[in-house]
């Protein structure tokens, strides 16, 4: 477990091979066409490709649509593959642009998710493109009921410094389709912090009473993932892991417990604890 505050993710080092050909002049072709001559040719770029709408927001999500260079004004095709997310047919750039938002728009219920395949039309792709996903980038979009902020909680790491490591400031939200289903937003994310290697965090959701006591002594969470590639477990194939799991409250603070996963794998023991400050 110390390992998530040393080091972080790891890195991955990917080794490249060269291949050799021979030739001969006694063979002669056609060179190709060079590849981006004209200034129309795009690609399509995107900050992130996963995206949740909760509760009545808008349903949208943006992507950006860039040409290798400025010269003179163009007119790009764009393509998508789903009938619920509609783009503009076309995206015109002016002399000097090489870069243009677009909004996407999808017509999406609630708990439902779905994908799409984005692109730039063939007569306009820069196939050659290697910025963040070529000429065509997937898309993944679900709607979730709304999550409301009701306070917030300070959050200790019983584990690793004994209760040293706290943080006053996680936020408590309740689920609006559910008013006994709560999560911790991101705690691991605000209590480690990314000195220490927490790139990436879920929320932990847990069930609470009418007097806010736990439902269960098992604790729970639809978000695995919690803190980098570490997750909690209870139950696994062939296994039953529910013994090394409790979730109590006691003189006004609530103690959580699970095994810790790594890989889908069982790794450690961990134990935090948290109390609603209002």
């Amino acid at each position: 477990m110390n390992k998530i505050l040393k080091y972080g993710l790891y890195s991955v080092m990917v080794a490249m091979s060269l291949v050799s050909v021979s030739c001969t002049d006694e063979y002669k072709y056609d060179p190709a066409d060079p590849a981006n001559a004209d200034n129309a040719k795009a690609a399509i770029e995107a900050a992130k490709t996963n995206f949740v709408i909760e509760g009545d927001e808008a349903a949208t999500f943006t992507f950006n649509v860039t040409r290798p260079n400025g010269d003179g004004a163009a007119t790009v095709a764009l393509e998508c593959n789903n009938p619920k997310v509609t783009i503009p047919a076309t995206v015109n750039f002016e002399a000097g642009e090489t870069s243009k938002e677009v909004t996407a728009n999808v017509d999406i219920d609630f708990l439902e998710s779905l994908n799409c395949v984005i692109k730039v039309a063939d007569k306009d792709a820069d196939i050659y493109s290697e910025a963040n996903g070529h000429y065509m980038l997937n898309f993944s979009v679900s709607r979730d009921y709304a999550w409301k902020t009701v306070g917030t909680c300070t959050v200790a790491d019983l584990t690793l410094s004994q209760g040293k490591l706290q943080n006053d400031g996680i936020l408590l939200q309740q689920y609006s389709k559910d008013s006994s289903k709560y999560r911790l937003y991101k705690p691991f994310y605000y209590l480690f912090g990314p000195d220490n290697g927490v790139t990436d965090c879920k929320n932990f959701v847990f069930y609470l009473n009418e007097d806010m006591t736990p439902k269960s002594v098992v604790p729970y969470t639809d978000e695995f993932n919690l803190l980098n590639q570490y997750g909690f477990a209870y139950y696994g194939a062939g296994s039953n892991y529910a013994s090394y799991c409790h979730f109590e409250y006691k003189e006004g603070a609530y103690y959580v417990g699970a095994l810790l996963t790594q890989g889908g794998s069982p790794y450690a023991n961990y134990s935090f604890a948290f109390f609603i400050n209002e």
